[in-house]
């Protein structure tokens, strides 16, 4: 989050404070500090909290990182300065807070504002269900890896792109899925994917994967079958894309991106 601090206020009517301490208490992310107990501390996973949990009882002097929720009597204070990976908890948070009515924000020191969609006060993509780097549940999903480089779809149109100096993440635009689509149909001619090095010799991999399982085509990465060409050529010109990006940068076929 790019505020210290956030305000939410409603514009009729009172906080329902039993109602956040319910909601919250429901949440196996979020613990109320056991020592000022006026604080609720937000962390990405339920292991993280309890982490953070026991080393906030061991060391009651420091207050773990995390996003931390205190509820007043006018307003709620939403901090997400030190939460890392758990601001997406903190917009689930406001989400749920503010689903009914009409609310107000003050983002550090500014005015009070409409709200509207508490996504905005977040880096895009925030608050978004992950499919490229958890567990399958629903979709398929694709990944190329070769050359130091791994690129994976989703069916969904989330893309990611992973090297050496970190991870690009957006979202494809119709027609930049279907380019994709359709080059993977072509790496599996015969209806499924098949090997065209022995794995353990093998510099590169393509694998397809839904909720039933995963398949996977290994091969030499100096020498691209012909049925993955195309995946190869997409992979290639988007990552030279992406090589050049900048915040003035825009792609037909990229959308939405930023690098985490």
């Amino acid at each position: 989050m790019i505020h210290e601090e956030l305000k939410l206020r409603p514009a009729n009517g009172s906080i329902d404070h039993d109602a956040i301490s319910a909601w919250l208490a429901t949440k196996d992310y979020a613990f109320l500090d056991p020592v000022e107990r006026k604080i609720w501390h937000l962390s990405a996973s339920k292991q993280e909290m309890e982490d953070s949990q026991r080393e906030r009882i061991a060391n009651p002097k420091r207050m773990p990182n995390g996003a931390f929720v205190l509820p007043l009597p006018d307003h709620v204070s939403v901090n997400a300065y030190w939460a890392g990976n758990a601001e997406g908890r903190a917009l689930e948070f406001i989400r749920w807070l503010t689903s009914s009515g009409e609310w107000t924000v003050q983002r550090d020191q500014a005015p009070f504002e409409p709200l509207g969609d508490p996504a905005r006060l977040f880096p895009v993509g925030m608050g978004e269900r992950d499919y490229l780097f958890t567990e399958l549940t629903e979709g398929e999903r694709h990944t190329w890896e070769a050359a130091g480089r791994r690129f994976i779809v989703h069916s969904s149109r989330q893309w990611a792109l992973e090297d050496s100096d970190g991870v690009w993440r957006g979202e494809f635009s119709p027609w930049g899925m279907d380019e994709w689509d359709t080059a993977v149909a072509l790496a599996k001619p015969e209806g499924e994917l098949v090997d065209f090095v022995d794995p353990d010799s093998a510099t590169g991999d393509f694998t397809i994967e839904d909720a039933d399982g995963l398949e996977r085509a290994y091969f030499d990465a100096a020498s691209i079958p012909a049925s993955l060409k195309p995946l190869a050529s997409l992979v290639e010109r988007w990552g030279n894309v992406l090589a050049g990006w900048n915040e003035s940068s825009i792609d037909a076929d990229l959308l939405r991106v930023r690098r985490e």
